[in-house]
């Protein structure tokens, strides 16, 4: 899933650290129950004395119960055991309530847990493994606009990165194919043969990349570390998941027209009847043989006023005492194949928007190609529902920025646009009347919504 080049050397070195501390405190929590990750976090939430009686109190233990407990945080320095009292270790608390977090039902390992993660590390050895100036004032907000901003450049560091063992990469495309993006350590390490003492080494190579993170679920009892992307990351490719428009089966979708470029094959044959129209007789537009299905006689009226539109603003045609006359470019138009007239169709000028009015500064280039770029998406798709398009979508479009991380209510997130009505209505008339008037799509309904298909010389025109 994740392609590797072999043109950048990965410069993380977790020697630079205390890194067997910082393994072997991980496997103490690793083993830890729900009571005594419930005795942990009231110690961390206490004052730097605690009263042991009051403890026991609190956590609903008697004493001993709560020995065993105080003896095992004793033993990685945490606390200092007394006769009526503990006393905490107010270093070993900073890296214990890093830690602890983990086993939050609502913790999450993102962003701000990289940073944590960033701050076991000597200050001066962060600009050797992460390509950052020396002079930076915030290393944090350095290592994220380099490298975890947007998920084009995310993206394009995860197609970069290189790891000296290949068993990291196998750890990788475990996580990243697994159907919810999360994979139990157990199973990671029975797999790969592992011991807990390896693979907490392995996590944390792959914490410090910025590519996968561990965390904690209940499970009868106990703890079970999980290994995820990050946070902000999974939720991401979640959503682009959920909202994949569903390939509909094409023997249940009913055409707009008569094959592709319907719109085009309507508009020359209208542009023929014109041609033909030498006694500047009334055309008979009620008998116009359009490829198009019946549609009530208001709708085709105005669908033949917007063909006319087309051949006046495309210079084929003009309006002459009251009748329509061909002009010389529709000679060569009629002599095109039905591509090239898509061509000349797409390079004109696309504000031609018919049946509604949308504010100017919708109506740009931009917002046009973030659309157009965005159907790329659907190459091979086949037919989907418009409505399902525009859900899945997450471009620029009219006041929207890239999608970036952003803080939101305190938490990080890839921050997905919300389409106004008006932005919303702009996408499917791109689709709907541009693309398709162009042939670059062709559109029809499936059990009574709008459905698209890409055709070929869509997706030649928008894939290259």
């Amino acid at each position: 899933m994740l392609a590797t080049s072999l043109t950048k050397k990965n410069k993380i070195q977790i020697e630079d650290y205390n890194f067997e501390r910082d393994i072997e405190n991980r496997l103490f929590l690793s083993s830890f129950s729900q009571i005594e990750v419930t005795v942990l976090e009231e110690i961390l939430n206490s004052s730097l004395h605690i009263d042991l009686d009051r403890l026991a109190r609190t956590v609903d233990l008697d004493e001993k119960e709560l020995s065993p407990i105080l003896d095992r945080l004793e033993s990685v320095g945490l606390l200092t055991k007394a006769l009526t009292y503990i006393a905490v270790d107010k270093e070993m608390r900073k890296y214990f309530e890093t830690q602890v977090v983990k086993f939050d039902e609502s913790f999450e390992p993102n962003f701000d847990y990289i940073k944590s993660c960033l701050k076991k590390v000597p200050i001066d050895v962060l600009p050797n493994w992460y390509s950052i100036p020396r002079t930076s004032n915030d290393i944090s907000s350095s290592i994220m606009e380099k490298y975890l901003l947007t998920p084009r450049i995310y993206q394009r560091y995860l197609s970069e990165l290189v790891f000296d063992d290949p068993l990291l990469d196998s750890i990788l495309d475990d996580v990243f194919s697994s159907p919810d993006l999360k994979v139990s350590a157990e199973s990671l390490r029975l797999k790969y043969r592992l011991s807990f003492q390896e693979f907490e080494e392995y996590v944390l190579h792959l914490e410090f990349n910025f590519v996968l993170c561990s965390t904690y679920e209940q499970k009868d009892g106990y703890w079970e570390e999980i290994i995820t992307p990050f946070h902000e990351w999974r939720q991401y490719l979640l959503f682009l998941k959920n909202t994949e428009p569903k390939s509909l089966p094409p023997a249940q979708v009913s055409f707009l027209h008569r094959g592709h470029f319907g719109f085009i094959r309507d508009m020359s044959s209208l542009l023929n009847s014109f041609a033909k129209n030498t006694s500047n007789s009334e055309i008979p537009f009620d008998k116009l043989t359009l490829s198009g299905e019946d549609i009530p006689q208001k709708e085709r009226d105005a669908y033949i006023c917007h063909l006319i539109e087309k051949m006046v603003d495309l210079q084929l045609v003009e309006l002459d005492d009251n009748r329509y006359r061909t002009l010389p470019l529709s000679d060569q138009w009629l002599k095109w194949n039905l591509e090239e007239q898509g061509v000349a169709l797409y390079r004109s000028d696309f504000f031609g928007f018919y049946g509604t009015d949308l504010p100017e500064e919708l109506l740009t280039e931009r917002n046009l190609r973030e659309v157009e770029r965005s159907l790329s998406r659907m190459t091979n798709k086949g037919w989907v529902l418009l409505d399902d398009f525009i859900k899945s979508m997450f471009a620029p479009v009219g006041n929207h920025c890239e999608v970036a991380l952003k803080k939101v209510s305190r938490r990080w997130c890839y921050l997905i646009p919300n389409y106004s009505v008006e932005e919303k209505k702009f996408i499917e008339l791109v689709i709907t009347q541009r693309l398709m008037e162009s042939g670059l799509v062709v559109l029809g309904k499936y059990r009574g919504q709008r459905a698209f298909c890409l055709t070929p010389f869509g997706q030649s025109l928008l894939t290259d």
